[in-house]
This record gives C-alpha cells, structure tokens and sequence, in this order.
C-alpha cells in the first residue's frame, strides 16, 4: 500500500503535466450558404511544433472535436468535396478557454475548383474589395492597440491616425467624421468613450474617442472597408467598422480577469441550458451568454509620463450577448452595450498661477453611450435565408468651461450639448440560385434624432445658437453575384439614399465589380459606384439661413486591384483608386475658405452659411502585404501614396486638413515556445513603426487672435502650412504562462519608446501671446495582467 501511494501521486502529477500542455479545439463545419452542417468533412490541426498532425472528421450535425492539442500557434485545415478548402493559420490555443472554430465552407465554381482561402470568421462577410478581417486575436498581440479595432485598423494602408490620445482615423484622405460605426451590421451613434479626445476645439467629434466601449472580450471578427463598399453599406465616404459580438462557450463556463495601468476588466461566458423550441429527433446546441465590465482609469498613465493636459479621465462600460437557437435552422440573439465617461480639468491658478490658455478655466466634459438589440437568422432551405437586425443606440455629450483666473468670480464661457439616436433596423434576404448566380435583397431604416446647443464667449461677444434634426434615414438595396465566364465574376448593385428631413437627401447609387481570376492564386479587380453621406444636425442649421435645400454629400469612386497569395499564406495586394466628391457643404461668407471636409470635430464657430457647392478628389495608390503568423513570426505592411484636395466656395483648390500624402504602418513580431515543468510558456516580442507625412495646418492671424480673444486662421492661406512628418516607435513584450484549467499572460506595452514629440496641430494661447504648437503623447509604457480560467 506504501508504494502504491507514491505511484498514484506521480501518476496524478504526470497527468497534470500533460494537461497543462493541451486544450480542446472544437466546432462545427457548415455550408456558408444555407448553414446545413456537412457530415464527413476533414478537419486536420498541423501543429506549429515537430508533433504529429491532430484529424478528426464532422458528425452528421457537422461538429468536430481534437483533444489533447498542444498549447501553442497551429494551422488549422478544414476541406469538403465540392467546397474551397479553409486554411486558419496561427490559431493560439492556450490552457486556459477551450477554443471554438464555427466554419462557413463556400460551394466551389467549376472556375477554381478547390482553392484554399484564409477562412472567414464567424459573422463576417466576404467583399469585392478594400476590405480587411480584423482578428480580435491581433488586438491581443499588436501593439499598443488598447484592445480597440481602430487602433488595430491604423495597421492598414491608406489609414491614418489623427491623435495619438484617440482613435480617430482619416482613411485615404477623408476626415475623420465621414468614418461610420456598424454594430451586428446596421449603424450606431459613436460608440466610443472621451469623444472629445485629441481635438483641437476639446469638442466632441462624430465617428472617434480615447477608446472604444464595446470591450474586445465580446467581439467577433469586425470587417474593415476603406472603400468600394457593395450596395448594403451606405451613408459613409470614408472608412467603415462593421463590429460583430461572438458567441460565448455553450458547453463550459469559463473567465476572464485583466488588470493594468488602463484599469480593471472582468469577463465571463458559458452555456444556457435550452433545448430548441421546433427541433425534435436530434439534438440542438444550449444557448450561450456572454457579459463584460471594465472600470479604467488614466490617473496611473499621467504618472508614468503622459500628457493629458492635466485632466482627470475616467471611463467605465458594461456589455453582453445572448445566443439562443429558436428553430432547427434559426438563431436568436439578444445583446447590449453602454459606457459613461468624464474628462474634469480644474485650474491651478488658486495654487500654482496661470501659464498656458487653458489653465484659465475649469472644464467639466461627461459622456454617455447605450445600445441594444436583437438578431434573427433563419435559413428557411437551401436557396433562401433571412437576416434581420434590430438596434436603438443613443448618446449624450455635456461639456462645460468655466473661467476662474482673472475675472472677479467664476464665469460661464462655453457649453456644448450633443444628444443624438438612431432606432435602427436591417432585413437582408439571400437568394441562391445556384454556386454561379447569388442575389441580396434588403433595407436599412433608421429614425434618426439629433440635438445640439452651441454657447460661446470672445473679447466682443457671447453667441448662442443650437438646431436639431429628425427624420427617417431610407437605404433599399439590391445586389447580385454571378459569373460572366469561368474566371470572370460580376457583383452590380444598386443602393438607394433618402432622408425625410430634407427633400435633396435622395439618391440612387449604382455600383459595381468585376473580378477576373488569373489562377488559383492571383486575381484583377476593377470597382466603380456612387456613394452618400448625410449631414449632422450643426451642418443642416447652419444651412437654414440659406433659400437653398442641402444634398448629401456623395462621392463617385473607382478602384484597381491586384492580388496575390502564396500557398503559405502570404497575401499581397495592391489598390489604386480615385475618388470625386460633389455636394459638398462650404461657406458661402465672402472670404470663408470652410469645408466638411476638413471637419474633426462637430462644431462651427460662428453660425456659418452653408450651400452643398463645394468639391473634393482623393486618389492614390495602396500597397499591403502580410505574412501571418504560425510557427515563430509574423509581418504586416502598409503603404500608400496619396492626395487629398479640397475646392471651397472660391473656387480655388487646396490640400485638406488630411493629405498627408504618404504613410508606412510595418508591425512585426515573433514568439517562442517552451515547455518546462508542467508548462508551456509564450514569449513574444512585436513591433510597430509608423511613419506619415505631417497634416496640414492654416496660418494663425497673431493680432486678430489677440483682439478676439480666440484663434484666428488666415483662410485665404487655408492648409497652407504642413506640421512635421509623424514618426512613432511602439513595442510589446509578453509572456504567457499555461497551467492546468488557467493560463495568464504578462504584457509591456510602449508607446512612443523613443520620446518623439510629433505635432499634432497649432493655436494661439491667450497668455502666452503667441502661436503654441500642441505635441503629441510621448514615451508610455503600459502594464497588463491577464488571467483566463
């Protein structure tokens, strides 16, 4: 009995050690049309490590499960006769959460036969061109990416970030506010925390923020377009983030702990128990719940060096998704998103005395944010499916700024309120014909209400002006796929625009692709439609005082392409594309150089006359290559050349806020493997250099800005200056530990590791009485703890 003690032990101990080394990879492989499971299809996991390879085949309800699989980077391959064979490669399996591959196979044409293709994520939807798939995985991994898509987004060509306190984007040239947020698919109001991140006016902006509310915990794969956006996606000219929630774990309940400089986050998932209301002979899938909470706080950082301009910020945000199969061939989900944030700056004069502008006020800015809705997806058999979306997103934004220094008691000087909704709902109904010849019929309705109230005070004056819009945003639109050939494909559509709020918001905007597949690997592209972008509420009350109706702004593109893919998964492409805007508002004041195209924030200063006159072209050319990771490393490269033009009501055309010109986002990185006493460890090490032509900045009226109390540009002279070229070094160090049942990761984020000071725009500061060059974040190292259990 004595020595059998010893033997159970070493037994118990041994079978710990091998746990602690593997994981469970399980799933489902279904048609990606009518979602039918596909019994008998080969899943085969390549270990990046010298082990054997791991296969299992499908059951009848097309689910699969490989025990046992290593911790670590793998390759996963997923075929079926008659389907493109899916390739997911750098799968990270870790000790910690069971990982869930649901893969959408697509029926393969007699063009290609069986291609390999980089498999789309779940919830994702393949388009012609421009598009990116963003990995909630790389936010893990990238640097510096604060778990937030759009900062993963500044990775790609043609993509810019205007801050380095935010996360807003300038793509390709356009401003920032022409970017557009889609949440399950249909549009929302800015889902981000401190809108008012970064900017010039401390204003909040339309489309940006300090950090995006919807926590990385719950996303799925989000698709990135940056242009050529099929009929479907409208009211955008710029970028668009279409977000998806994943599912959570419907067999285990599992969580997650993450603790650092930016604050607290806890997470947690697991199965609901309920069987399938219409399913009977068979068993159905349990539902599953998915919730998030985060608590942050940016005190730390200004301690470890970042210059917030001495505000308090703080930020907080709940979020949950609910998945239920309701019918045989139908799923339901129920989801919800909302944050609360605050920016307090309270003078120093009392204690240290005034030496900058801003110091001579105290400004409160509190932000709040919600959303909630309901999916539904029902394959009704193998020609026809329905997807249906509906979503209320609302937001308010309250700043206000109190002068304390210098007068005799405190004295109200400006106040913005912002309120805005949108009561969203999306029907999109699939047709198949046959693997040739597709169709997409559908609508977007959105009730759209937004408020505002604008108060402000200079040397001459006080001025208080506000406005509101409410109507019904209408996008009808219809899309067909087929093949003219057996290499050539077409997608022709066409998407409708119409705003009941003003007449002149309607608009009928054809667009199409045509594709021709070289081989199995290379392919041409050329794309070409129209586009439209309504107008928010400050840009319709301006235009009030004017007889004329104001148009949506729209935009004719046409774009290029060429791409390429190794068999090891390399993927280069290159875009060169050009885009002619028109109906575009601009001043009509005698001298006025204003244009939307040059916004950031939502804000006029003064109750401008606006008239849709106005012009723009953006064209340029967009290089991308990457290399994902699987065994040791990984690359990422983006490119472009450009220009950004704008004609104002002048008729002169000038270079925008944004034309840049030229940019370079490279990110690499790789990772080591070590397995030691019962556990796996992950070294990784990535980089990220970002280089870009400095924006352009408007020439400071010195005397005139001192007479009023308040900046004043020499718009005749509108962009003419150019802010040094932006150059920014991050870095992040991790570790990760993998133990029975938990595995945690360790990781150093630096941002700006070498201290450089980029410009990030000019003003006049009141006390200093001088022109003041704004710099940009400096050296940050960010600290993170995370435990998955």
């Amino acid at each position: 009995m004595n020595k059998f003690i010893p033997i159970l032990l070493a037994n118990v101990l041994i079978s710990c050690m091998a746990f602690s080394q593997t994981q469970t990879i399980r799933g489902t492989v279904t048609d990606e049309w009518h979602g039918q499971p596909l019994a008998g299809a080969t899943v085969e996991l390549q270990p990046a490590q010298n082990t054997e390879p791991i296969g299992a085949v499908t059951d009848e309800q097309g689910r699969f499960r490989l025990l046992e699989v290593p911790v670590g980077r793998h390759q996963l391959v997923v075929s079926y006769l008659g389907y493109e064979t899916s390739k997911i490669t750098g799968l990270l399996i870790e000790a910690g959460k069971e990982v869930i591959q649901n893969i959408s196979l697509k029926e393969a044409t007699e063009a290609l036969g069986e291609v390999v293709i980089t498999a789309a994520a779940e919830n994702t939807i393949p388009h012609p061109l421009s598009n990116y798939t963003l990995k909630v995985e790389e936010q893990f991994r990238y640097p510096t990416t604060f778990y937030d898509p759009v900062r993963l987004a500044m990775t790609l060509p043609g993509v810019t970030g205007a801050d380095d306190q935010a996360n807003h984007i300038s793509v390709r040239g356009n401003s920032p506010a022409s970017v557009q947020w889609r949440l399950e698919g249909v549009e929302i109001v800015n889902p981000n925390h401190t809108a008012n991140a970064g900017t010039f006016s401390d204003r909040p902006t339309a489309a940006g923020g300090g950090v995006n509310i919807l926590s990385a915990q719950l996303l799925g794969s989000s698709n990135f377009l940056t242009g050529a956006y099929p009929a479907g996606y409208g009211n955008a000219l710029g970028g668009i983030m279409d977000m998806y929630f994943r599912n959570g774990n419907n067999e285990q309940h599992e969580f997650t702990a993450q603790a650092g400089v930016i604050g607290l986050e806890a997470a947690a998932e697991g199965p609901l128990k309920r069987q399938a209301s219409g399913v009977r002979n068979q068993e159905s899938k349990p539902g599953s719940y998915l919730v998030n909470y985060r608590y942050s706080f940016v005190g730390i950082l200004t301690a470890a060096g970042a210059d917030f301009g001495g505000e308090e910020i703080t930020f907080q945000d709940v979020s949950f998704h609910l998945n239920f199969p309701v019918l045989k061939n139908a799923e339901l989900g129920f989801f919800g998103m909302g944050g609360m944030s605050k920016n307090i700056f309270n003078s120093p004069f009392e204690e240290d005395g005034v030496s900058e502008e801003k110091e001579l006020f105290d400004i409160d800015f509190k932000s709040k944010m919600g959303a909630a809705g309901l999916t539904f997806k029902n394959t009704f058999n193998n020609k026809i499916k329905l997807n249906t979306t509906l979503v209320y997103s609302g937001l308010e934004h309250e700043r206000v700024s109190l002068r304390v220094a210098d007068v005799p008691e405190p004295t109200r000087w400006s106040d913005d309120d912002i309120l805005e909704s949108k009561l969203a709902f999306l029907a999109k109904l699939f047709y198949k014909k046959n693997t040739r010849q597709q169709w997409d019929f559908g609508i977007q309705i959105n009730n759209e209400q937004s408020e505002f109230n604008t108060f402000f005070t200079d040397n001459f004056g006080q001025y208080a002006y506000g406005g509101k819009i409410s109507g019904w945003l209408l996008q009808p639109f219809i899309n067909s796929y087929f093949y003219l050939s057996p290499k050539l494909k077409l997608n022709i559509g066409l998407h409708g625009h119409h705003f009941t709020e003003a007449p002149e918001n309607t608009a009928v905007l054809p667009r199409a692709t045509l594709s021709y597949f070289l081989n199995k690997k290379q392919k041409l592209s050329l794309a070409f439609g129209y586009y439209a972008q309504r107008h928010p509420a400050q840009i319709y009350a301006a235009n009030l005082i004017s007889d004329d109706g104001l148009a949506p702004t729209k935009s004719q593109q046409i774009t290029t392409a060429f791409q390429h893919k190794t068999d090891k998964g390399t993927l280069f492409k290159t875009e060169i594309y050009h885009q002619y805007l028109f109906d575009v508002p601009v001043s009509i004041i005698e001298g006025s150089t204003y244009s939307v195209l040059n916004n950031l924030e939502n804000f006029l200063p003064l109750r401008d006359t606006i008239a849709g006159t106005g012009k723009g072209r953006n064209y340029g050319i967009d290089f991308f290559i990457e290399q994902p990771i699987f065994k040791k490393s990984f690359t990422r490269i983006g490119a472009s050349l450009y220009r950004s033009l704008y004609t104002a009501s002048d008729g002169a055309e000038r270079p925008t806020r944004f034309d840049g010109r030229y940019l370079i986002n490279a990110t690499g990185g790789t990772e080591k493997v070590k397995r030691k006493n019962g556990k796996t460890i992950i070294r990784g090490i990535t980089s990220r250099i970002t280089f870009y032509g400095g924006f352009r900045q408007t020439p400071i009226f010195s005397a005139a800005s001192m007479a009023f109390g308040r900046t004043i540009f020499n718009e005749q002279q509108a962009n003419k200056n150019k802010l040094n070229n932006y150059f920014r070094y991050d870095m992040r160090i991790y570790w990760k530990w993998n133990k029975p049942n938990r595995s945690t990761t360790l990781s150093i984020d630096i941002q700006n590791l070498f201290g450089r000071k980029n410009e990030a725009f000019q003003f006049y500061d009141q006390v200093q009485r001088r022109t003041i060059t704004k710099k940009q974040l400096g050296f940050i190292p960010l600290l993170s703890y995370r435990v998955e259990f």
